[in-house]
């Protein structure tokens, strides 16, 4: 499990583990490494063997430069190495009201995250065939050109089903939320 405490513009993230199906759960383990940023919607996933992967939005002081990055575990959770852009390919800023998904399949990592490029809201992936280790790729999910100049405050889920990503997200692009 994956939180973030408030303050919201002080605080951080921390991942709370079980072993034994949720009875008991380890003392906490901060998550991100950030000094003066902000950091927000933190979601979980886990590699085959079940070391977490953890993405988060990771801002500027001020709020500004919104992206999502990733920080990986490989001691079950004990701890986390320094975060890494999984955002940098879908232009300036993420929407910074919006959550992301995280999940592996082998050593490929997918980040599922809602851009902002000047209000367009499009679905976007960052793909790490490394384990997480590097995001070198990126690809926008979602073809529906959705435009508004307030936050829709959702984000998109995935899998990954014989080498095919499959997504699922809400768009108003049609003039119905679906």
């Amino acid at each position: 499990v994956v939180y973030k405490l408030e303050p919201e513009d002080t605080n951080h993230i921390f991942l709370a583990r079980s072993f034994d199906g949720g009875l008991n759960f380890a003392t906490s383990t901060r998550v991100d490494a950030i000094a003066d940023s902000i950091c927000r919607f933190p979601s979980v996933g886990t590699d085959e063997i079940g070391n977490p992967l953890v993405a988060f939005m990771e801002l500027g002081p001020g709020f500004k430069n919104a992206r999502y990055v990733v920080s990986k575990s490989s001691d079950l959770g004990n701890s986390f190495v320094q975060d890494v852009n999984a955002s940098g390919f879908s232009g300036k800023e993420v929407c910074d009201c919006c959550p992301s998904s995280i999940f592996s399949s082998g050593n490929k990592v997918f980040t599922l995250y809602r851009n902002n490029e000047m209000n367009l809201r499009n679905m976007w992936a960052g793909v790490s065939l490394d384990g997480g280790n590097s995001f070198t790729d990126g690809w926008v999910i979602d073809q529906t050109a959705w435009t508004i100049n307030y936050c829709p405050s959702s984000g998109p889920q995935g899998i990954l089903a014989d080498d095919a990503l499959y997504s699922v997200f809400m768009s108003g692009a049609s003039g119905k939320n679906l």
